[in-house]
């Protein structure tokens, strides 16, 4: 989740860019040309944020983990991409999100997790219009999810 930075709340980051420096590499292998000159900047960013510092304001979201087993007959005559697995369970994700007074976050990316016998897809939801949280769900900050 993309944390919102408050108006008033002033970042607490340094971003350093060094200035633009020619290298030359010489005898270069694989090159068309003997030596190739390269132009190169050093970029870092040091933040003072911590993980302790997400004060937890905005709308919750859950995220879900849906699990499914691998069908080794069907793997062996085409092994399809990631994305072609979520696209294949997506409307029962929908629906089951759906059952919970649930919907899928668009501004969370699905994530997978690929292992020989299972695969589980990990989903963003928030409560639907209408809806409020379901009750086993209690809203937590970064920091307490992180440590328990």
């Amino acid at each position: 989740m993309e944390r919102k930075v408050k108006p008033t709340e002033k970042r607490k980051h340094k971003e350093n860019l060094s200035d633009l420096k020619q290298l030359i590499q010489q005898d270069a292998p694989d090159a068309p040309v003997k030596d190739v000159a390269w132009e190169a900047s050093q970029a870092s960013a040091e933040s003072s944020t911590h993980l302790e510092d997400d004060a937890g304001y905005g709308e919750p979201i859950v995220i879900r983990m849906f699990e499914f087993a691998v069908n080794p007959e069907a793997f062996k005559a085409h092994k399809p991409t990631a994305q072609e697995l979520f696209n294949t369970h997506l409307r029962g994700i929908e629906v089951m999100l759906w059952k919970d007074g649930l919907q899928i976050l668009p501004e969370v990316e699905p994530r997978m997790q690929m292992g020989k016998k299972k695969y589980r897809i990990f989903v963003g939801a928030k409560a639907s219009r209408g809806n409020i949280l379901p009750w086993q769900v209690k809203p937590q900050t970064l920091t307490e999810v992180a440590h328990g």
